[in-house]
């Protein structure tokens, strides 16, 4: 598209954005309330939702005509200085756009929608209401494959992004991976609190679900002990004591 027509919709797009985004963050307080006590087609809406939400935010991370609207936007800060002041102003942009160009936007709010994702599976996997309800919905056995397949691609990519940039990240970042997102246009540290969510569910799942899952999940947690984040390796710490130790027989 144009980038005069991006140029003219990126207030419009940020709105609609930040709306989704803090309607994100809303749900997620609610979830908990929300999800045990609603049926198969009411979940299946808001999961259908959040996913839209996540390809959206995903396809718009990469988006170059996007991309120059939010720096043409940013320009427009700087007002009538002259040439020194706008070159002075594109100099910073193409500098600090990893910093507050669209694709750290974009990127926080696929990191929020897909944390949204996981929770509302993780409380239809771990909750209390098992068996198959009077519909023919047994929720355990419906979020199971969506929740197992969201997490493993989070985590391949959380570690492919780490393993490739994280060397070049203030450590400052890593400080508190749970609120680390939003800092630099990177897929590691924007999805650093998606992947404390998971850890969380991991240490939090029955024994047997983990043992159904060792194969996949234990590798990826393993990998995970060489990010630079305290807080997530503490949480895998949590994870092998909860979860791996009773399968080899010891007391972490």
């Amino acid at each position: 598209m144009p980038t005069e027509y991006w140029g003219e919709l990126v207030p419009e797009l940020k709105v609609r954005c930040v709306a989704a985004h803090c309607a994100q963050q809303s749900l997620v307080d609610v979830l908990d309330r929300f999800v045990p006590f609603s049926g198969k087609s009411d979940v299946s809406t808001v999961l259908e939702a959040l996913n839209k939400s996540r390809l959206a935010a995903e396809t718009t991370v990469g988006d170059e005509d996007v991309s120059t609207a939010f720096q043409e936007a940013l320009l427009n800060d700087w007002g009538d200085g002259g040439v020194a002041v706008v070159e002075q102003a594109l100099d910073n942009a193409a500098r600090l756009s990893h910093l507050h160009g669209s694709a750290v936007f974009f990127l926080t709010q696929e990191a929020g929608a897909t944390k949204a994702v996981i929770h509302m599976l993780s409380i239809l996997y771990r909750g209390e209401r098992k068996g198959v309800d009077s519909d023919g919905w047994d929720r355990e056995q419906f979020a199971e494959p969506h929740l197992l397949g969201v997490m493993n691609e989070v985590l391949g990519k959380f570690l492919a992004s780490e393993e490739k940039d994280g060397h070049l990240i203030d450590p400052n970042v890593w400080r508190n991976a749970s609120e680390s997102g939003g800092k630099v246009a990177l897929y590691c540290t924007s999805f650093a609190p998606v992947v404390v969510e998971i850890l969380r569910i991991i240490r939090s799942i029955k024994p047997e679900q983990f043992a159904k899952h060792k194969q996949e999940l234990f590798p990826a947690v393993c990998k995970l002990i060489r990010v630079q984040s305290e807080e997530i390796r503490q949480l895998v710490h949590e994870v092998l004591a909860a979860q791996v130790a009773p399968i080899l027989g010891v007391q972490l």
